[in-house]
């Protein structure tokens, strides 16, 4: 609901969380504050949300634990918070595949102001090569997955709307 967006917005300008952001330079990069769970009480409810968690379940059946929490921010000059083609999975270290990656929007998610975009149907081509050399480069290094605007979707949910990934 609005209101519990605004008490998350609220929680997000304690002087803990605030402080933690300013020292990632908040106003120039995008920065994932991890732990988030752990800087305010009202991200750990958040986690706990029986309507989150039981369409987890729903995906992924009824051992759900949380692995990482993180406030993801976006500074509002265009460009700034881009990400290279990625799946977030190549970040987990995990051979358990019944992960699922979700995010609760504080703000509407816009193209404007970075929404994620994801490539149509990836999620059933598995693992893709994020290797350079065999290094890890974080970025999917198969750019004719996304070459095709046609195959883009870009997910735009409003405030207090969420977002999930499965791997």
């Amino acid at each position: 609901s609005q209101a519990e967006v605004e008490t998350l917005r609220e929680a997000a300008e304690s002087p803990a969380i605030r402080k933690a952001l300013e020292k990632s330079n908040i106003a120039e990069r995008t920065v994932h504050l991890l732990n988030i769970t752990t800087f305010h009480p009202a991200f750990l409810k958040l986690a706990k949300d029986r309507r989150i968690v039981d369409l987890l379940v729903g995906l992924i059946g009824p051992d759900i634990q949380l692995n990482h929490s993180k406030l993801a921010t976006k500074p509002s000059n265009k460009g700034a918070g881009h990400f290279d083609w990625h799946q977030d999975f190549a970040y987990f270290p995990h051979t358990n595949t019944d992960l699922c990656a979700v995010m609760v929007m504080l703000d509407d998610a816009t193209p404007d102001n970075g929404c994620m975009n994801v490539v149509r149907d990836s999620h059933k081509l598995g693992l893709l090569n994020h290797m350079v050399e065999g290094w890890f480069s974080g970025a999917c290094e198969e750019p004719e997955r996304w070459s095709e605007e046609s195959r883009i979707v870009r997910l735009t949910p409003k405030a207090g709307g969420i977002s999930s990934i499965t791997a």
